[in-house]
This record gives C-alpha cells, structure tokens and sequence, in this order.
C-alpha cells in the first residue's frame, strides 16, 4: 500500500526535473561566508515538492476513526495544516527577499513553473487521496479480504 505512495511521490518529484530553457545547472562554489552556497534551482524545487508532499500525506493518512478523530474535528492538525499549506504557498509563489535569502532559495523568473508545481500538488492530493480511499480502503480492504 505505501509503496503506491512512494510511487506517487517520486513520479512528481521526477515531472519537475525535465530541462527548463532557464535552467542552470548547480556548480559546487564557496560563497562569501566561507561556507557552501546551496542556492539552486534544484534545491527550491526539491524543498517546494517535499514540503507540499508532507502536507499531503498528512492529510490523507489523517482518515479518522478508528484510530484519530478525522481532520475536520482535529482543530489543531487541521490549522497546521492550513497554516503550513498557506506558507509553502508563499515560498513557491514569491517570498520575500529575506525568506528566499533564509531559505537559501534560488527562484525561476519563470512564474508560470511555479504556478505549474501547485497545480502538480492539487492533482497529487487527488490522486493520493483516490489510492487512499478507493484501492485501499474499497478494493483492498472490502473486496480482498
């Protein structure tokens, strides 16, 4: 069953790193702070897909009973995620100069790709949530057993 989901992940994952005409390749280089600049394109694209991978995997092994209440009683899980939905939003779409800098992201000018990785996360909540409910909870676990 998580090996669907493993699946999943890694096949959004790979959608995001098909050559752009902007792209640029990461060259190992020290930066000023004599220590290494990880600012890439790379590093923001991984960073952007975990972080809404994370937060869609919360949302669908949160089903509820019997084991947790479900994601619409549970106020504190679902203001997290909501709330950390909100903020990975705003660090693919545009953060501000300090947070990009914190982040150490390194933005495509390209904010059609950025809008492209959101949809991307829609449609692997739907998915993720489909394999969840309709093969694992319908054929697994009512037709097989």
């Amino acid at each position: 069953m998580y090996v669907s989901y493993l699946i999943l992940v890694c096949i959004s994952l790979i959608c995001f790193f098909f050559r752009q005409p902007w792209f640029v390749r990461h060259q190992n280089t020290k930066d000023h702070y004599d220590g290494w600049d990880v600012s890439c394109y790379e590093n923001y694209t991984i960073f952007s897909v975990s972080a809404m991978q994370y937060i869609i995997l919360a949302v669908v092994f949160s089903k509820g009973p019997p084991y947790r209440r479900s994601l619409i009683t549970n106020f504190g899980l679902l203001a997290s995620v909501l709330g950390l939905g909100a903020i990975t939003v705003y660090l693919i779409l545009g953060p501000a100069d300090w947070l990009r800098d914190q982040f150490e992201l390194l933005m495509p000018d390209d904010f059609f790709y950025r809008v492209t990785m959101l949809i991307y996360a829609l449609v692997n909540l739907f998915l993720a949530l489909l394999i969840e409910e309709f093969v694992v909870d319908y054929i697994i676990e009512k037709k097989v057993r």
